[in-house]
């Protein structure tokens, strides 16, 4: 008395097709029943397994016979009633390929049937009624769509917007102390930095942000480097920071072909992690001057992989969202309009609290992150997918990427073509024109007809 649907693609389980059970194909979102494997194979469900050990399947490593494709495999069994009724009547059979090949090959015909027989006398692991269709817990379902951001299907559960879901699993976190600017060092001699960079080493990690002339790393000049080792312990490198006025006296900087050498056995070193954000930026302006950041964590990956759709990534973001910080802006230190320099010009004072926090702002997210990585299971796709790729760009930014234009102009025109043929095809079984390129004219055409 039970009505069974089995959610497969698999033509294999179509041989399971009954009264009171059928298929649902989710590769083209429709119910199949006996009439549908009649039409698609020829043949009722009992007899499809003959059909599919004469067929053979080279994905399923199902040899069958030479030869037989899915019209010649159903005239056989209906004219002859099953596979042994085939090969029983093949030496009878016309002269020619087809008799030979099922002669020879009658034992790969019988062990194929072997492969494509489904095992119907297993026993279930447990009881059939532990196996209905049950619903789904409202709590919980609810709660993960709010937190991935599925607005719309929390539409159509009934669920308003504004209405209170139960918050994921957080991790529990050391509170950290407010940001305090006044802490911030300006590191301007040598013996100050080799002094940060040999703590740096001690710890095994330092969190790093650069400040330069421009947003295009590939041409923006190095005026800086900030580092931070622990919350409101960070410091500021200034390497380039000047005016125009030629008259004017230039401030104390850190001799910088000296620093950028004592920063580049740092940053290269792989026994000390590198954090950054957006660290892509800083890989490309730091790798214009001879440095290349390894090892690296990039904060902004981090809370992509763990909150993609939930907010914006910015620096400026995130520390309101998770530490309750409001960062200085950088308009507040170079002016807006007529009035504004580059940070080059800007004093050592507002440049250290400005480039300092950066610093400072990003080892604290880190920390949050690195432990919600793993609790939240992200780990794999941060630290094999997407955390490589920040080099690998990178890189390519930095020296550019080789293309043949010729092939190309080839491709794009193959292309057009190829498309406005396609377009042709799609209006044609539509019954009329449409802009494929619109998911809701498409949907529209797809309610009309499911089968498109």
């Amino acid at each position: 008395g039970w009505a069974v649907t089995i959610v497969s693609s698999d033509k294999d389980l179509m041989q399971l097709i009954e009264p009171g059970l059928d298929l649902y194909d989710t590769m083209n979102n429709r119910r199949l029943g006996a009439e549908h494997v009649l039409e698609k194979f020829g043949v009722m469900p009992d007899r499809l397994g003959d059909v599919l050990a004469l067929m053979g399947d080279s994905v399923d490593n199902v040899p069958g016979v030479t030869g037989v494709g899915p019209k010649t495999a159903s005239k056989l069994i209906n004219e002859h009633g099953d596979l042994e009724g085939v090969l029983a009547a093949a030496p009878s059979m016309k002269p020619g390929k087809l008799r030979d090949n099922l002669i020879e090959q009658a034992d790969n015909a019988r062990l194929s049937k072997v492969l494509v027989t489904l095992n119907c006398t297993e026993p279930l692991p447990e009881p059939l009624d532990e196996l209905e269709l049950k619903g789904i817990p409202d709590a919980p379902l609810r709660a993960f769509l709010e937190h991935h951001g599925f607005k719309s299907l929390l539409t159509k559960l009934g669920q308003v917007a504004d209405a209170p879901v139960p918050a994921p699993a957080s991790v529990p976190m050391e509170q950290d102390p407010p940001c305090d600017h006044d802490t911030y060092e300006t590191v301007v001699d040598l013996a100050q930095l080799d002094d940060w960079i040999a703590k740096a080493r001690h710890q095994g990690w330092i969190a790093i942000d650069t400040e330069t002339t421009g947003t295009d790393a590939t041409r923006a000049d190095l005026v800086g480097v900030s580092m931070a080792l622990h919350p409101n312990r960070a410091c500021y490198v200034p390497l380039g920071h000047g005016g125009t006025d030629l008259l004017a006296e230039n401030p104390v900087q850190v001799d910088r072909a000296a620093a950028l050498a004592a920063l580049k056995d740092l940053f290269e070193d792989p026994a000390v992690l590198k954090i950054g954000h957006n660290l892509k930026y800083d890989m490309v302006v730091l790798g214009m001057c001879g440095i290349a950041v390894a090892p690296f964590d990039d904060t902004i990956v981090m809370s992509f992989d763990l909150d993609a759709g939930l907010h914006g990534h910015g620096m400026d973001e995130l520390a309101a969202t998770h530490l309750s910080h409001s960062c200085i802006a950088f308009k507040d230190v170079v002016g807006t309009g007529k009035t504004q320099r580059g940070f080059h010009e800007v004093d050592l004072k507002a440049a250290t609290r400005y480039a300092a926090e950066d610093a400072d702002v990003t080892y604290r997210l880190w920390k949050r992150f690195k432990a919600r990585l793993p609790a939240e299971g992200s780990t794999r796709v941060y630290e094999m997918v997407d955390r490589p790729l920040v080099s690998v760009i990178a890189r390519m930014e930095q020296r550019g990427i080789k293309v043949d234009r010729d092939v190309l102009s080839r491709l794009s025109a193959d292309f057009s073509t190829r498309m406005a043929d396609l377009e042709t095809v799609i209006h044609g079984l539509a019954g009329a024109p449409f802009t494929i390129g619109s998911p809701k004219q498409l949907g529209h055409v797809g309610r009309i007809d499911p089968r498109l």
